[in-house]
């Protein structure tokens, strides 16, 4: 389990502790050098058989990633996305406990369109990522995602 840092934010981000729990924003030099792959080879590797090579870059090919322009706008995007989902979900204004509570109303009466709170508006966004299979969709996401520091639920 990893204990939240709080750090100050700016404009909408401001005192909301989600948002200021999460790492600093990145430049993209930051970007690129946390998301780019490190070879794990020593010079002996060189000199060993050609089958032994072979498969010595076949595992390489794993550990290989070198971050391009795409990479850097993506993981751009991505924080902007998470940051913004939080700004209405701001614990210390009572904008999540008014979603939590019409979700509840909703639920329990069964209509859709039921609101005991005025209705709120989104802050969530979204973007498509398309590619061809095996052109590094996966990888990059987890590249990106890997940047943020990792929580696992815990019961309590």
């Amino acid at each position: 389990m990893i204990n939240a840092v709080y750090k100050k934010s700016f404009g909408s981000y401001k005192g909301n502790p989600f948002i200021e729990a999460l790492p600093a924003v990145l430049e993209p030099k930051q970007v690129a050098e946390r998301i780019q792959g490190v070879l794990d080879f020593t010079t002996s590797d060189t000199q060993a058989s050609t089958s032994v090579r072979a498969h010595l870059i076949s595992q390489m090919m794993g550990q290989f990633f070198y971050p391009i322009n795409r990479h850097i706008d993506l993981e751009k995007k991505l924080s902007i996305m998470i940051r913004e989902g939080y700004v209405g979900r701001n614990p210390k204004d009572g904008s999540l406990n008014t979603r939590l509570q019409n979700g509840y109303e909703r639920l329990m009466s069964g209509e859709d369109d039921s609101f005991r709170f005025p209705a709120v508006t989104s802050t969530a966004r979204s973007l498509a990522f398309i590619g061809c299979s095996g052109s590094g969709k996966t990888t990059t996401l987890n590249k990106i995602l890997s940047t943020y520091p990792q929580v696992t639920a815990s019961a309590f």
